[in-house]
């Protein structure tokens, strides 16, 4: 039986999950300090958010994490972004913030695509704010970004084809 997504963000459709029994503290510990480090590595100062040295933000993270199942790939940086702008930390995010997850996804993304896409642009529309990444190799550019921030989606990607952003096409929803 699925549990109710308190003030959660909402999971994947049908995604199904299994919780670990809570007397399994080894893997309770384990999956907090994993988290943990990497929320220090990528962006630190979202640990600030919590006055306890993390430990609530950790322990709803991993709540969240075992209802929804996020994606661990390029993607993941924005679902924990997406998270926190919906969780009872959402006012104190920081614009600062936001942008270290979007270049940690977009960096990610650079990373480990192996398309003949050249680029992508990120954007948060509560934000307004648009992260641009190249790969590694590819000539950089910013002529051509369109100011245009959709409104109607919280997060999207475009990829970008060509150098120059002559390649830029439109903007794709990022999954939950």
């Amino acid at each position: 039986m699925q549990q109710k997504n308190a003030g959660l963000a909402p999971c994947r459709a049908g995604h199904s999950f299994y919780l670990k029994p809570t007397n399994d503290l080894s893997y309770s510990r384990a999956q907090w300090e994993h988290y943990r480090k990497l929320l220090l590595r990528c962006c630190p100062t979202i640990l600030e958010l919590d006055l306890v040295a993390g430990k609530e933000l950790i322990t709803q993270l991993l709540v969240w994490v075992q209802q929804c199942g996020p994606r661990h790939d390029w993607t993941f940086p924005i679902s924990l972004c997406r998270w926190l702008l919906r969780s009872s930390f959402a006012q104190a995010v920081t614009e600062r913030q936001v942008r270290a997850m979007l270049a940690w996804a977009a960096t990610h993304w650079a990373a480990t695509d192996a398309s003949r896409l050249q680029g992508i642009v990120l954007v948060c529309s509560s934000n307004s704010l648009m992260l641009l990444q190249w790969k590694a190799g590819v000539p950089e550019s910013s002529a051509g970004i369109p100011l245009q921030i959709p409104e109607n989606q919280d997060f999207a990607w475009s990829p970008i084809m060509q150098s120059g952003l002559v390649g830029l096409r439109r903007w794709l929803d990022i999954p939950v």
